[in-house]
């Protein structure tokens, strides 16, 4: 499993909630018909602040469609005036319940 994590801030809540809105019905869309992306996941960490979380299978197929796609997301990001940066890497360790 690899994940990429991208922390973003935005300069005002609204701005982050307009992204969010376009995320949800633009962009998570595109994922599922252009990238190898399994699970993408945002998360609110403050006023303006967001971190995502983008799941795949396997660092191979995070580079088949990574570079396309971190340019095109970077210009999304900024278009709402935010500020990201990436932190990427192989999953280490995991734990999931197991279910009953």
């Amino acid at each position: 499993m690899y994940i990429r994590i991208a922390t973003i801030r935005f300069p005002s809540q609204s701005k982050a909630d307009a992204f969010l809105a376009m995320m949800k019905s633009v962009w998570f869309e595109k994922l599922d018909k252009e990238t190898l992306n399994l699970e993408q996941v945002q998360v609110k960490t403050g006023e303006g602040k967001l971190v995502g979380f983008g799941i795949y299978n396997s660092k191979e197929e995070f580079l088949k469609t990574s570079n396309q796609f971190k340019s095109l997301w970077m210009d999304f990001i900024k278009s709402f005036d935010g500020i990201v940066e990436f932190h990427e890497g192989d999953v280490v360790a995991h734990y999931k319940r197991k279910k009953k």
